[in-house]
C-alpha cells in the first residue's frame, strides 16, 4: 500500500530538524550535541527519514555526511520553509523573545554592553524576562553546560567538552 503525501510528510517532519544540524555540521557527534540527543538515536532518524524518502541524503566519506543532490534539495526546501514559518510567526505578532532568559556577566562588561542591551531588549519585547546574575567564568560555563544558564559575557574564554 503506498502511503498519501500526507502521512509520508506526517512521518518525516518530526526527523527534519536532525536532518537540517547533520547537514550543517556534516558530523554525527557534533549534531548530536548541538540537538542534545545521542549520536545513535540521531544516526537512525537519519537513517529513517532516508527510508520515509526512499533514497540516501548523504554520502558516507570517513566519520563525515556529506549532502547528495538529493539532501541538497531536500535542505534547501528545509530552509525555505523555516523561513515562510519565521515570516508567518512575525506577521501574526508572535514574539520570539519571550519568557525567562538567565544571563550572567560581571564588572565592565555588565555596565557598558551588557545591561543597555537588556534594556533595550525589554523596550522592545514586552515579555522578555531577563535574570541578570554575576558569576565567575569557570561557574558560568559549568552551568551553561548543565543547562542552569542561558548566555554568560566574560573577558576570559573558557574551554569545556560539554
Amino acid at each position: 500500500m503506498i502511503d498519501s503525501p500526507e502521512k509520508r510528510l506526517l512521518r518525516c517532519w518530526s526527523r527534519l530538524p536532525a536532518f537540517r544540524a547533520v547537514a550543517a555540521t556534516q558530523h554525527l557527534p557534533t549534531a548530536s550535541k548541538q540537538l542534545n540527543v545521542t549520536a545513535p538515536a540521531l544516526s537512525r532518524s537519519i537513517r529513517l527519514l532516508e527510508e520515509g524518502f526512499g533514497q540516501a541524503l548523504f554520502e558516507r566519506v570517513g566519520r563525515r555526511l556529506v549532502l547528495n543532490q538529493a539532501g541538497h534539495e531536500l535542505l534547501e526546501s528545509v530552509n525555505d520553509t523555516m523561513a515562510k514559518l519565521e515570516g508567518v510567526f512575525r506577521d501574526l505578532g508572535v514574539d520570539p523573545m519571550v519568557g525567562r532568559v538567565r544571563i550572567s556577566a560581571i564588572g565592565l562588561l555588565t555596565d557598558h554592553f551588557v545591561l543597555p542591551a537588556i534594556l533595550g531588549l525589554c523596550r522592545e519585547h514586552t515579555s522578555f524576562e531577563p535574570e541578570l546574575l554575576v558569576h565567575s567564568s569557570l561557574e558560568a560555563n559549568d552551568l551553561i553546560a548543565r543547562g542552569a544558564l542561558d548566555l554568560a559575557f566574560y573577558f576570559e574564554g573558557v574551554s569545556d567538552d560539554r
